[in-house]
C-alpha cells in the first residue's frame, strides 16, 4: 500500500473517533510534513478528511462537514488579519526607513 492508502485506512469515520496526527504518523510510519502533504492531496481529490482538536476524521454527517468548514473559515479569517497587520507594518517601515534592518522605528503600535 502507498502512503495515501495507508492514511485513508487509518483515519476513522466520525469526529468522536478522531485520530491524532502523532498517532497517525506512528501507525503510518511517516513524518508530519509527509502526512500533512498527503492529507492535503487527498482533500484536493475529494476525500472529506476533517480535523478538530482531537485529530483527523472522515466526515460522517453533513453537520461534521459544516463544522469543519466553519473552523477552516475562522482560521482563514485570523490568518488574513495577521497578514494585513504584517503588510501594514511592512508598508510603514518601507516608507519611513528605507534600507535599515530594524523594526525599532515603528514603536509599540506594531504589535499583532
Amino acid at each position: 500500500m502507498n502512503l495515501e492508502e495507508i492514511i485513508l485506512s487509518l483515519i476513522p469515520k466520525g469526529h468522536e473517533k478522531a485520530i491524532s496526527g502523532t498517532k497517525l504518523d506512528i501507525l503510518a510510519d511517516t513524518e508530519e510534513r509527509d502526512r500533512k502533504r498527503t492529507i492535503e492531496h487527498l482533500r484536493k481529490h475529494g476525500y472529506l478528511i476533517c480535523a478538530n482538536n482531537n485529530g483527523y476524521f472522515i466526515a460522517e454527517t453533513m453537520d461534521e462537514l459544516k463544522d469543519y468548514v466553519r473552523t477552516v473559515k475562522r482560521r482563514i479569517k485570523t490568518t488574513g488579519e495577521t497578514i494585513r497587520k504584517a503588510n501594514k507594518i511592512i508598508k510603514r517601515y518601507d516608507s519611513q526607513i528605507k534600507g535599515q534592518l530594524s523594526l525599532d522605528c515603528l514603536g509599540d503600535d506594531y504589535e499583532f
